[in-house]
């Protein structure tokens, strides 16, 4: 249980970071978004959506994506709770920060808007 109440609200925060969660699969990997799609199947478009948190993949790449990260199904969703409480926690101007100190300057690369002073 991701110990939230689903409401719209939790629900677009569960699909944006499972999208974030997506997107660091593949950057992990060293993979363009084409070549990630192609991996599994499925349109560089509707991958982006994904990633974005514009749609929620089916079941079938869901599982498909899951395999490529090399997580098992509980690790994966894990990994995705974890971002969606952090976002949760820390409003957009204090996660670089955090970032920087939890998972190290590589890691907080990823995060696209900076420490507003």
């Amino acid at each position: 249980m991701l110990g939230l109440t689903m409401n719209l609200r939790n629900a677009l925060r569960a699909t944006n970071a499972f999208g974030k969660t997506v997107r660091d699969v593949r950057t992990d990997r060293d993979m363009s978004q084409q070549e990630f799609s192609d991996l599994i199947h499925i349109q560089r478009s509707y991958l982006s959506n994904v990633e974005n948190g514009e749609s929620f993949p089916t079941v079938l790449v869901m599982f498909s994506i899951i395999e490529q990260s090399g997580m098992t199904p509980a690790q994966f969703i894990e990994r995705v709770h974890h971002r969606a409480l952090f976002e949760l926690q820390y409003p957009i101007e204090r996660q670089t920060v955090v970032a920087l100190h939890h998972e190290g300057l590589n890691n907080a690369a990823r995060i696209r808007r900076p420490v507003e002073t």
